[in-house]
């Protein structure tokens, strides 16, 4: 019994002529009458009668038209199910990222979601540190992140996204030290920021920022994740600098973002992915993101 033998056998159900059924499947009447003989055959009843002037159905042919309309539309839907998988329309996805790379996550995770809904898609976000773990126990299937983290991983394939810049996040009250192309006005300010383990790649690039606005000399308040860092500015403790694209995380109104100004400034964002990872899922949402941001 197979697709064919089925497809052939509803539709004689329906339109009760052979030649007819032929035409519609073009093949030869001779051809269809083979494939219901071994229909029939296969499970020893006969479904048609048939004479010279008629075909009718005998009371096995309409026991069975059930059960042969219902094995039919579950292979339809076995198939239609099976090709999700295959083009990555199904399935479950493992995203990390770390927190400068957290909107453009959430942006590009929007937008493949609408496309591919039937994905379950789990997110992560963590420091620098926590990522590199992830990416050494091969935990997640894609990782946004600063590119320089990512690139430095033989097993992780890359590709660009969405850039960002760097910004002073500081209380109001202290905007007017402030000035995008110099930053000497907070010159004595704390600065308070994560330690180098927490975010490996972040840290030394602060550190070429501060020396570049002389301020390399501030006093250093370490804290270990962004939301004591974010309140502790807010309590106007300091200032801090980080990517621009956390200021989503800031809700605070005392809080001023300041994108800096500068070359080197910029902030270089990529998606990985394990070059082993073959996932339908995987490849589709990567061909997604060179599609969102194409200078790659």
């Amino acid at each position: 019994m197979d697709k064919n033998q089925l497809t052939y056998f509803v539709s004689l159900t329906q339109a009760l002529n052979f030649s007819r059924v032929a035409k519609q499947y073009f093949i030869s009447q001779p051809a269809l009458t083979n494939q219901i003989a071994k229909l029939e055959a296969e499970l020893g009843v006969q479904l048609f009668h048939r004479t010279k002037h008629s075909v009718t159905l005998t009371f096995a042919g309409s026991e069975f038209y059930n059960y042969a309309v219902n094995i039919l539309n579950q292979m339809m839907e076995a198939e239609s199910r099976m090709n999700d998988i295959s083009r990555g329309a199904i399935g479950f996805l493992d995203i990390s990222s770390t927190g400068g790379a957290e909107t453009v996550m959430t942006e590009y995770v929007s937008i493949y979601h609408q496309q591919y809904p039937n994905i379950h898609i789990r997110m992560d976000s963590g420091n620098g540190g926590r990522q590199v773990g992830m990416i050494n126990q091969n935990a997640c299937d894609l990782y946004f992140s600063v590119a320089p983290l990512l690139r430095s991983f033989d097993m992780l394939d890359t590709t660009p996204i969405r850039p960002d810049r760097y910004a002073v996040y500081i209380h109001q009250k202290y905007t007017s030290l402030v000035d995008p192309q110099d930053l000497s006005g907070l010159k004595g300010f704390p600065l308070i920021m994560e330690s180098n383990s927490a975010a490996p790649f972040l840290f030394p690039k602060i550190l070429d920022i501060l020396a570049q606005h002389g301020l390399e000399s501030n006093q250093k308040i370490y804290y270990p994740q962004a939301a004591t860092i974010f309140a502790a500015v807010q309590a106007g403790l300091g200032f801090t600098i980080l990517p621009s694209h956390m200021n989503l995380a800031v809700w605070p109104e005392e809080i001023r973002v300041i994108p800096i100004a500068g070359s080197t400034a910029f902030i270089e964002l990529a998606l990985g992915w394990h070059r082993d990872n073959a996932k339908a899922s995987v490849l589709e949402f990567v061909r997604m993101a060179q599609e969102l941001y194409p200078d790659s």
